[in-house]
């Protein structure tokens, strides 16, 4: 399977996962709006959900890149008896090691919580959270055997299950809202994240049984050299992931400290954000990390990888910059549409969308960011992008205090200060990979940035002309017209690439037009 047909059905399938995890946020922001309790919800779950269950376990995480990084070169190589003791010895130390995490954790809770949370946040939020942190506790060690599950399969080219397995979280989560009484609902999200994650595992266990003969053998040993390697890429992007979770704990802590729901509305804005941005990391990266690590082998003056990593940078411009354009110019009625009912009101909308607006101004910085990162993870180097994680603390902190304390920007803010983060990591990547292999950004890269910039202005015009003739009145039906008109605007963009020669479009429609002249 192609590059291209592989990102293809991935990004199929993580638009569904998204969709889902997009309609979770709904149902939550119908019944709890901007309060107290979602606010309790979004710091509890910070650490064990955001960080162990996305950042460490999931696809493009520390677990799936360092299995997939190490172990293609092995199976590459032949070496199946190493790829069993690898594996194996990896489960054992990691297993052991997270559960440690989730007790120490559960342990001190409390003292956690107020650690994560302003001075001035109320008593209610904290206790809550307290209660709700202690329940989700055990997702560490989920999170290790879900990470290791999701590097498996993706080695051996599974990608339905992992890219849709993230679905049975959202549905849990929903399920316990509706099934609880209001008295218990508080707890219940608690407890349907946790349902959500061992799920979430079962699911990938099913494909993986009919591989776990490639993979197990009960041989453990901590010396052997793949271990080494495998941690060498593990640790520090362990430690940068950590990192990334300190700058969500500095952002938690300064929106605690604002008016009640500006945790909340922040959140909601990174949902939105994530529903194009992780379709298009996942679709794009997941098929191309192997393809990264096997190239860093060919001995051609890294002219092979550098070339891939150009088909990477041009493949998330030519979808994040429209996407940014979108976002940014019809944000508030997309968000109005899929949150502003019961407990979210149009003050609530308001508060999403100036985060959302910040948060977008970094789209195209954060998607070249990852794949950055996972290009120092193929050189077998994890210890730029973790100096690079411990500089943003730095960063991320300063941002905060000066966009809320100085320039009084209160929840949006954070998200410029997150889009500022951002575009510094994504630079000081790039520069330190240039020193690393030498000059790697190709002209035509640049010029297919310019290109999609010019081709994205008939988006902007569009979106903007729409919302002065339809202002607030953004209901289901207005929406359905909206998408199919930008459908057309969006094969006019594509038009305007072709005219321009954009290498990158006159493939992806090539490819697409000959799929519709076989299907005939």
């Amino acid at each position: 399977m192609s590059i291209l047909r592989t990102a293809g059905l991935i990004a199929i399938l993580s638009l569904i996962s998204k969709f889902f995890g997009l309609f979770r946020e709904m149902e939550i922001s119908k019944v709890y709006g901007t309060n107290f309790i979602r606010d309790a919800y979004i710091i509890a779950s910070n650490w064990p959900a955001g960080f162990a269950l996305v950042m460490i376990a999931g696809l493009n995480g520390p677990f799936h890149t360092s299995v997939v990084t190490v172990i293609s070169k092995y199976k590459a190589l032949d070496k199946a008896q190493d790829v069993k003791t690898i594996i194996f010895t990896l489960t054992i130390i990691s297993c052991l090691f997270m559960s440690i995490i989730g007790l120490i954790f559960y342990y001190f809770a409390p003292e956690l919580i107020n650690f994560m949370s302003a001075p001035n946040t109320p008593i209610a939020t904290k206790l809550l959270a307290i209660t709700q942190f202690r329940i989700m506790c055990p997702m560490f060690l989920l999170s290790a055997l879900i990470g290791i599950s999701y590097g498996i399969l993706n080695i051996e080219k599974v990608y339905f299950t992992p890219s849709l397995s993230p679905v049975m979280a959202s549905l849990s989560v929903i399920v316990s809202l509706y099934i609880s009484s209001p008295e218990t609902r508080p707890v219940a999200l608690a407890w349907g994240t946790m349902v959500g994650a061992i799920l979430q595992l079962a699911l990938q266990l099913i494909p993986l049984f009919k591989h776990l003969k490639n993979y197990v053998s009960f041989s453990f040993k901590i010396n052997h050299p793949g271990i080494a390697q495998l941690f060498g890429i593990l640790l520090p992007s362990f430690l940068s992931s950590t990192v990334g979770q300190v700058n969500i704990l500095i952002m938690t802590y300064f929106g605690s400290g604002l008016p009640i729901g500006s945790i909340s509305a922040f959140t909601s804005a990174n949902v939105i954000l994530q529903l194009p941005l992780g379709i298009m990391l996942t679709a794009l990266l997941v098929p191309l990390l192997p393809v990264l690590n096997q190239s860093t082998i060919i001995d051609d003056g890294n002219v092979t990888f550098k070339k891939n990593i150009n088909r990477g940078v041009r493949s998330l411009i030519f979808l994040s910059v429209p996407a940014a354009a979108i976002l940014i110019c019809s944000g508030q009625q997309l968000i109005q549409m899929l949150f502003q009912r019961g407990q979210f009101n149009p003050e609530s909308t308001r508060l999403t969308y100036l985060c959302l607006a910040g948060l977008s101004l970094s789209l195209v910085f954060y998607a070249i960011r990852d794949l950055l990162v996972r290009v120092f993870y193929a050189l077998d180097n994890a210890k730029v992008p973790f100096y690079t994680s411990v500089f943003s603390i730095i960063t991320m902190s300063l941002g905060c205090w000066s966009f809320i304390s100085l320039f009084h920007f209160k929840a949006a803010g954070i998200a410029l200060a997150v889009s500022i983060v951002t575009t510094v990591n994504m630079s000081i990547l790039g520069i330190s990979l240039r020193r690393k292999i030498g000059k790697w950004l190709e002209p035509e890269t640049l010029k297919h940035l310019s290109r999609v910039l010019l081709a994205t202005i008939p988006v902007v015009i569009y979106c903007l002309g729409f919302n002065m003739v339809f202002g607030e009145r953004f209901t289901i039906p207005i929406f359905i017209i909206y998408g199919i008109f930008l459908g057309v605007v969006g094969i006019g963009s594509i038009s305007i690439l072709r005219l321009l020669k954009d290498q990158e479009a006159i493939e992806i429609t090539d490819k697409l037009l000959r799929k519709l002249k076989i299907s005939r």
